[in-house]
């Protein structure tokens, strides 16, 4: 009767087993396994399921009751060593290969499969060694393609997606070890750098408790010890350098930032906080093209990061860079649409930008933006006189140079002798219809009214400010 029952649900487990059910051929198997323990081909046909549901430690445990049932169940011996092939031992594989006597046929393409495997493996190892994350990537996911349950593979493919910045990525990817080795510090340690270097919210706290169950679960694995003080030192000069910021100790704050950029260079969101932290001591410290290169390193890490983006803005508006900032606000605004601030910002960027595309006419005559009437008056007199043709009398390239210098000193003293043009000028307004009015504008009407008689110097002679005076 017990015989009739088991047979009748390994049929009913065959037919779950071909319609790719393997719960329900679980379940199946499992029954007639409880009505008949002493059947070889129960507990193989058992181990098939579970090998298919990736459960090699528990299709290892039934090949081997299959096989001291039967020692001839050549489907059972080559399950059990293709479970170690999955699990990653290939050790193991060949050993149980040798003490199990397969035979040459069924032999040879397991050596071929676990040949590929190892040197896939060893070239992945390589090339994580030599930094070069997609090869290893590629060569990892191989391995893990033919042994999907070798930790080792797991690790290394998750070391080197941390290599190609796909933090989420390794992060899972370390997962899946973890849920095959609990014990595995390696995979902690993995883990813990991908959540750390993907820079949520709460990545720090996560790596830090990563690396210490990494500790507990091998004590002799200096690599997680080596990680948490590389984190926790990381923190310190952070918020030293916060303090130091906070008591106004610039150049403090600033080297000790420097010093925890050299902790480790692949920690982007970390380093881009605090490139940019240091960018602000730059400004501080008036270095406003250090402080453009420090925002540039932080959003090179982080693109959307909004503060570099501002910091750098600000340090382009410092150096005259005003097209720069207007970008960098350009950017702000899209990320915030409804910041009045920012729009703000934005326009005094572009006006600056607008007014130094024109003439300088404050340069031209060599005068501050503040500068009064007289020395105003003074300062055209002076350069008047000196690009003024009659006195340029060299040769015909040093003749349209004075001529065209003396253009633009009388452009410049008509507008900012001019109080409303000067207003005008000041805040951005293009003044070239102004300059144009009345047939356009003559350089030696301005030199007349200053000095009086024609629009030659010999019409100079008799005045007290003529060229003796200068």
């Amino acid at each position: 009767m017990a015989d009739s029952l088991a047979e009748r649900e390994k049929q009913l487990g065959t037919e779950c087993y071909k319609k790719q059910d393997f719960h329900g051929a679980l379940t199946h198997y499992s029954k007639a396994i409880e009505h008949d323990n002493t059947n070889s081909a129960y507990f193989s046909n058992r181990s098939a399921v579970l090998f298919m549901m990736q459960r090699y430690s528990e299709c290892l445990r039934d090949c081997e009751q299959a096989l001291r049932l039967d020692s001839s169940n050549s489907k059972a011996a080559m399950r059990l060593v293709k479970c170690h092939m999955a699990k990653g031992d290939m050790m193991q594989a060949r050993r149980e290969m040798e003490r199990l006597d397969l035979d040459a046929a069924a032999r040879r393409p397991l050596e071929i499969d676990m040949v590929r495997v190892e040197r896939n493996h060893e070239a992945a190892e390589r090339f994580l060694r030599e930094q070069q994350w997609a090869k290893a990537q590629a060569c990892f996911g191989y391995v893990i393609e033919a042994a999907p349950h070798c930790t080792a593979a797991l690790v290394g493919r998750a070391n080197a997606e941390i290599g190609l910045k796909e933090f989420n990525k390794a992060a899972q990817t370390a997962s899946k070890a973890l849920q095959l080795d609990r014990m595995c510090p390696s995979a902690f340690l993995a883990r813990a750098r991908a959540l750390f270097y993907s820079g949520g919210t709460q990545s720090l706290d996560a790596a830090t408790q990563l690396l210490q169950a990494g500790m507990r679960a091998d004590p002799d694995y200096t690599a997680c010890r080596i990680e948490l003080q590389k984190l926790r030192e990381l923190t310190r000069l952070k918020e030293e350098g916060n303090k130091h910021f906070a008591e106004r100790h610039f150049q403090d704050a600033y080297d000790t930032y420097s010093r925890a950029l050299e902790l480790d260079p692949q920690a982007d969101s970390m380093n881009a906080m605090l490139f940019s932290n240091r960018a602000l001591m730059c400004l501080k410290l008036d270095r406003f093209e250090d402080a453009v290169a420090d925002c540039t390193q932080a959003i090179q890490r982080n693109e959307e990061y909004e503060k570099a983006y501002l910091r750098r803005a600000e340090a382009y508006m410092k150096t005259k860079q005003f097209e720069e900032a207007a970008r960098d606000y350009e950017k702000l605004q899209r990320m915030n649409p409804n910041d009045r601030r920012i729009g703000q910002q934005l326009r005094e960027a572009r006006l600056e930008a607008k007014k130094a595309a024109r003439k300088d006419y404050y340069a031209i005559l060599g005068v501050p933006k503040d500068v009064q009437q007289p020395q105003l008056q003074k300062a055209y007199r002076k350069l008047a006189l000196k690009w003024h043709p009659d006195k340029n009398n060299g040769s015909e390239e040093e003749r349209e140079r004075a001529s065209n210098m003396f253009k633009e000193v009388g452009e410049a003293y008509a507008v900012l002798s001019d109080e409303r043009k000067r207003q005008r000028y000041d805040s951005g307004v293009d003044l070239q219809e102004d300059m144009m009015e009345g047939g356009g504008f003559d350089p030696n009407s301005i030199f007349q009214m200053m000095f009086g008689g024609g629009g030659g110097m010999g019409g100079m002679g008799g005045m007290p400010m003529g060229m003796g005076g200068l």
